[in-house]
């Protein structure tokens, strides 16, 4: 792993991206030096597209890391690979194309972009193909020691068993035996002859921790990290399971709440919240204009939800469900094909446009457009009540998109909630605007795939 602004990039994909970014400007260079041969002309793509050829590169990188290409289950999957790319392919089209009204030039020749897309589908297939083969036979997973016997290494077992794990276990030992006076040479051999690179310690208790042995691995070059944090890196998310409170307060980051973090947040949710009002208001009106058209009932729904610091404000959605949808007064998670939801709400829903009015709340300062998820306060209540750390997802402001949004499902159980919490606190943990930027390029893969809807 490679940690860029805070957050943690398997070094497979930063490859992978760096092996396609080349292989799209490549494309691009030969598509033109075919045109210009059918045309006649003596091509020199070096000389005339190479400025062309970046821009191409770039946006359709861009394009693909929009559409969920580089999740670690795209990645190895052909089908998926195929699916996603056609889709890609098609943004990075409508991408250039906006690009080139903006600046008054034709970037990309049409001539040039059919022959480019057939290689494209042709050869970025073929890389994935060849790079799942690499992948598989683990030459870019790491090499891990495991030390420990319980239950917080069988959490690391766990995760090994995956099939997108970025590492291996190769070696281990119980904590306790580990400690023996004369375990130290031993403990140091072990890891050297099982070729690990790393050794996670997941001690039951802190007194069983090999101190003065894991410090001696440390000065021969051998990197140590604690269960949580390798979760935490492995996993984009910190879990609760093995958490203990002490990693939060002495870990890295948790700098959202500096004044200059808050007044870059804002700045960048001001001009997204209002280029995305203006962009979309076209759509918002024909939502609103169906809703009128099929259901009895105002067009929007407003809602009490916890936002920053616990403070109560009024979420503004679409309405997607009939009127008095809750008519015994007690609130309640929508669950899979909800009868209280409309054949227009459920349309608004799977494509999120019922939550484009909450750009409102966003300009307003009582949203972020990236941040956890607002929820009700009856449900806060409760789920403070069972989950650890749950009203510590409230350091930041509620948004509309979220780290937990984007790797898991639409929550409707308690044990959603708690595993949403784990990715909700990495993002509190992890903050930047690169993650922002991230989380908002990868929300178009939820809204074009209906990843989660409910």
């Amino acid at each position: 792993m490679i940690r860029i602004f805070r957050h943690y990039v398997p070094v497979a994909l930063i490859v992978l991206s760096l092996i396609e970014i080349a292989t799209l400007f490549g494309a691009y260079l030969l598509g033109e030096f075919l045109r210009l041969r059918i045309a006649g002309l003596q091509p020199d793509p070096l000389a005339s597209a190479r400025f062309d050829a970046v821009v191409y590169a770039i946006v359709t990188w861009v394009a693909m890391v929009s559409v969920g290409l580089y999740q670690s289950r795209t990645t190895l999957d052909l089908r998926e690979t195929l699916l996603k790319l056609f889709v890609a392919l098609f943004l990075a089209v409508i991408l250039l194309a906006v690009i080139g009204f903006v600046t008054g030039e034709t970037l990309v020749w049409r001539s040039v972009l059919l022959v480019v897309t057939a290689e494209v589908l042709i050869v970025i297939p073929l890389i994935r193909w060849t790079f799942a083969r690499i992948v598989d036979l683990d030459l870019l997973r790491r090499r891990i020691f495991l030390l420990g016997e319980g239950a917080r290494a069988a959490r690391a077992r766990e995760l090994a068993e995956r099939p997108d794990a970025r590492f291996r276990i190769v070696g281990g030992c119980d904590c306790r035996q580990a400690r023996g006076e004369d375990q130290g040479s031993c403990l140091i051999e072990q890891v050297i002859e099982s070729g690990a690179s790393e050794i996670v310690v997941a001690c039951e208790r802190e007194q069983e921790v090999p101190i003065a042995q894991l410090l001696d691995c440390r000065l021969k070059g051998i990197a140590v990290q604690d269960i949580a944090a390798f979760i935490e890196r492995e996993t984009g998310r910190v879990d609760l399971d093995t958490l203990d409170p002490a990693y939060l307060v002495f870990s890295d980051g948790f700098v959202g709440g500096r004044f200059y973090e808050r007044l870059a947040k804002r700045g960048f949710d001001v001009l997204l919240a209002g280029s995305v009002l203006i962009v979309s208001l076209p759509v918002m009106l024909l939502a609103a204009l169906a809703i009128r058209l099929t259901s009895p009932g105002p067009v929007f729904y407003r809602q009490e939800r916890v936002g920053r610091g616990g403070r109560i404000f009024h979420l503004l959605k679409f309405r997607s469900m009939v009127v008095d949808a809750e008519p015994e007064g007690h609130p309640r998670w929508a669950s899979a094909d909800d009868p209280r939801i409309t054949p227009v709400g459920r349309f608004l829903r799977m494509t999120r446009i019922d939550e484009l009015p909450q750009v409102i709340n966003v300009l307003k300062s009582e949203m972020s457009f990236v941040g956890p998820r607002p929820e009700r306060p009856f449900f806060v209540a409760r789920l403070a009540r069972d989950i650890p750390f749950y009203r510590e997802r409230h350091a930041m402001k509620p948004g509309i998109t979220g780290w937990a949004q984007i790797n898991y499902p639409y929550g409707a159980s308690i044990a959603d909630s708690r595993r949403k919490l784990e990715y909700d606190l990495y993002y509190i943990k992890n903050y930047t605007l690169f993650l922002d930027i991230v989380i908002i390029l990868q929300t178009l893969r939820v809204i074009l795939f209906a990843d989660g809807a409910r």
